[in-house]
């Protein structure tokens, strides 16, 4: 991390890192800010709004905004794909469902 005087910057991987503990509830956003020495809970809900509109926290200013998962899955068409491309989609659809699956049933404990 890099330290700058007002406030400390955090690389992509950083952020998806403690954006992830707060999204599997490993601590309460109070606990995770303290832990993270974030400047307020703000942040975790700003990052997490970002994640759910763009599906990561890079800085895409000055690019094409990114589409969310949803709008990328309605413009695909699967005709047109290749035997492989399908079967990879399909392992990336599975894989995405199973860590929702556990997320859940970690979430109910």
């Amino acid at each position: 991390m890099r330290k700058n005087k007002k406030f400390t910057k955090y690389s992509t991987e950083e952020k998806e890192k403690i954006l992830k503990e707060f999204m599997s509830r490993e601590g309460s956003a109070e606990k995770i800010v303290i832990k993270h020495n974030l400047n307020s809970r703000k942040i975790l809900y700003d990052w997490k709004r970002i994640w759910d509109e763009r599906g990561t926290l890079k800085d895409t200013r000055g690019g094409q905004p990114r589409k969310s998962y949803v709008e990328k899955v309605k413009e695909k068409d699967f005709e047109s794909m290749s035997k492989e491309e399908l079967i990879e989609y399909i392992k990336i659809e599975a894989e995405i469902k199973k860590t929702i699956a556990e997320l859940r049933k970690k979430n109910t404990k």
